[in-house]
């Protein structure tokens, strides 16, 4: 995929998110900016992971002290030659709703997409949660990646207002490993 279309998708995605959730909660009335809330965290957990080449490991990143959250866009960033992405999915804090349609993953260029805008009526989420599930294997022994995310093509809507919500960020690490071959002598009878 060329820069040029990669960035129009990118702009095209978000701009979907956005009209979306200002399309399905058009009739509600607009308070103040979401620009009050501090102290938002997103965190890779685990912060150090352990993947192998010959079997799975599951992150996670969550959202911390966010307030009236009702739609995200994440992109993470990870090392294609050290690990591979098997699949990217909703962590549950939001409720299923309108997918993003960028949502998925690039092994090429080390990108893992997924965003969500909940459905009209669905009440917008306070706390503490997981955002998106990351299942992912390692490539290559001794290959570490970092789990960075992109807070350039990354965001948090909150509602009502459909402002962007301010976040800090914590990346993770995953350590890849080979599989160790397990010997099982032949016994005859």
């Amino acid at each position: 995929m060329g820069y040029n279309t990669a960035m129009n998708s990118r702009l095209f995605s978000k701009w979907m998110l956005v009209s979306a959730v200002l399309a399905l909660f058009a009739t509600l009335a607009w308070p103040s900016t979401a620009a009050s809330q501090s102290g938002t965290l997103l965190r890779v957990v685990p912060q150090t992971a352990r993947a192998t080449t010959c079997g799975e490991t599951l992150i996670t990143v969550r959202v911390e002290d966010v307030e009236n959250l009702n739609a995200f866009s994440l992109t993470l960033r990870y090392d294609p030659a050290a690990v591979q992405v098997l699949e990217v999915e909703n962590g549950g804090f939001l409720e299923a709703g309108i997918l993003e349609p960028a949502n998925g993953i690039d092994p090429e260029n080390g990108l893992a997409r997924f965003g969500l805008a909940q459905l009209s009526g669905s009440e917008p989420k306070s706390g503490s949660g997981e955002l998106v599930r990351l299942r992912l294997s390692a490539r290559q022994a001794g290959l570490n990646s970092a789990i960075e995310i992109d807070v350039e093509n990354s965001e948090l809507v909150h509602w009502p207002s459909a402002l962007p919500i301010p976040f800090a960020t914590e990346p993770g690490e995953v350590l890849t490993a080979g599989c160790q071959g397990i010997y099982l002598p032949f016994v005859r009878r």
